[in-house]
């Protein structure tokens, strides 16, 4: 009796958990594919916490903070004025459950309890030919997924223009709805109150009994740089402006890598070469990531509302990210938008922002590939090639206008990087090549005599060198050289 008891309390404890034909159980990531033109698009779905009101309660998306004081916004019902927004009138960001109703907006609803045979319908104004979307539930099955087997509730669509029934992008798709794992497909809800077709199926889940199907990549996956890689970047100015059209490109020689438990450190050899001025210029960039700030960003849900440090607007301000994961040739790109919604934290009323072209995209094989800081594209920096781990990407042969900066030396210095030994080219015969390290110590120096020298450098340690020669008449002229293993 004992035994029955202690287990009856433990299947208690874990339905306290997990309610039974939720949409999207409480603490549980769950990953749906959207195909969306001619690639995969994968949102991240997850809510973490409830509101428990009078006759009713809400729960909320995942959140990710950085020490900002919002908390009182997500205890309050916020009242929207925005007419054009995808959210509800009384709450910005969540679900509203009402015995057997979940509500996404004043118009569209679900109603998850419902038995096999049983419908219901929500109306609207006419769109696309069609005025009601009906629900009726057409199975109830047991059913296997993503390794695991549960009771399934089908929910299959049809569409009327008032009493008669129409046909439609929407008739005949098939809501599965999982008892214990929410939902499996679903037309996404918040386009689907305006008559719009886009499918979500599940292709991965992560709660506290273990991980299935699709595990995203954790963000040191976005950051795949070592010591002797090297990035190609072009920042162009928008075509639509030109006063005139500017071309900056930049050559990124990474130098060292640090990574500690709370920040990245990437450290490089940057030339420069900007168009149709044709200046050019060397220097070293160190770029210092915080892993909390990037973590938020990179493991924060995607297809709801999730807050980052970043504003848009002041100080006081929170700014909402749109974000999505796009697959592709086994690499992952994660594109970050600032904009779309903020809300104040001085009075917690919710703002659209229209700067909307202001991201970051990330690549789970090439790292940061391109961001933008401008509405209209003007200034947007984009990767065009890189050698990167012995491999080259991209532009091959690594040519860009920073060529030109080559050609105008007096030297040339080749393969770079290299590894056990590099050939130096020179227009006169005769001068002393040094090799100089970082601290500026010469670590090499060597006589030459021909006008082309193969130079030894396995006795050097990994890194990023000055290749610096003096001809016989004292002009000097300088190259970088990363040395790799």
């Amino acid at each position: 009796m004992k035994r029955l008891y202690i287990l009856f309390l433990l299947c208690l404890t874990f339905h306290s958990v997990k309610a039974d034909w939720d949409l999207f159980p409480l603490n549980q990531k769950s990953y749906y594919s959207i195909p969306y033109s001619g690639y995969e698009r994968i949102n991240l779905v997850a809510f973490d916490s409830v509101v428990q009101r009078s006759g009713f309660e809400s729960t909320f998306p995942n959140r990710k903070s950085s020490g900002y004081e919002y908390g009182l916004c997500y205890d309050e019902v916020v009242d929207y004025s925005l007419v054009y927004w995808y959210w509800l009138n009384n709450e910005f960001d969540s679900l509203v459950y009402s015995g057997d109703t979940i509500i996404f907006s004043p118009e569209l609803y679900f109603l998850p309890l419902k038995n096999l045979g049983e419908s219901w319908r929500i109306s609207g104004p006419s769109r696309n030919g069609f005025t009601d979307i009906e629900f009726t539930c057409t199975s109830i099955s047991v059913q296997s997924f993503l390794g695991v087997t549960d009771s399934v509730k089908e929910f299959t669509l049809s569409t009327y223009d008032g009493a008669n029934l129409y046909n439609s992008p929407l008739s005949g798709f098939v809501i599965r709805l999982s008892k214990t794992y929410g939902l499996l497909d679903y037309l996404e809800f918040l386009n689907l109150q305006y008559h719009n077709k886009e499918e979500h199926h599940l292709i991965g889940l992560n709660d506290s009994l273990g991980n299935y199907g699709f595990q995203a990549p954790t963000y040191l996956d976005f950051f795949p740089y070592k010591v002797g890689d090297i990035l190609n970047w072009l920042t162009e100015s928008h075509p639509y402006f030109p006063y005139p059209s500017t071309y900056h490109y930049f050559r990124d020689s990474i130098i060292s890598v640090t990574i500690t438990t709370d920040s990245l450190m990437y450290q490089s050899i940057r030339q420069h070469f900007q168009l149709p001025t044709g200046t050019h210029w060397t220097d070293t960039v160190t770029e210092i990531l915080s892993v909390d700030y990037y973590k938020s960003i990179l493991e924060a849900p995607t297809n709801w509302f999730s807050i980052t440090e970043r504003s848009n607007f002041s100080f006081n301000d929170i700014a909402f990210t749109e974000s999505l994961l796009r697959e592709q040739d086994s690499s992952i790109s994660y594109k970050i938008n600032y904009g779309g919604a903020s809300v104040d934290t001085s009075n917690c009323q919710i703002y659209e922002a229209f700067d909307v072209a202001y991201h970051y995209v990330y690549n789970s094989k090439q790292g940061h590939i391109e961001y933008c800081d401008d509405a209209f594209y003007y200034s947007c920096t984009k990767r065009i090639g890189s050698f990167m781990d012995g491999v080259l990407y991209g532009d091959t042969l690594l040519e860009t206008r920073i060529a030109s900066i080559e050609k105008s030396s007096l030297i040339n210095v080749y393969p770079n990087p290299a590894q056990k030994s590099f050939y130096l080219d020179i227009e006169k015969p005769g001068g002393t090549l040094h090799i100089v390290s970082l601290l500026g110590e010469i670590v090499k120096e060597i006589i030459i005599r021909d006008l082309r020298t193969e130079v030894d450098i396995e006795d050097l340690e990994a890194g990023a060198y000055l290749v610096r020669f003096t001809d016989n008449f004292n002009q000097q002229s300088v190259k970088w050289i990363v040395r790799i293993n």
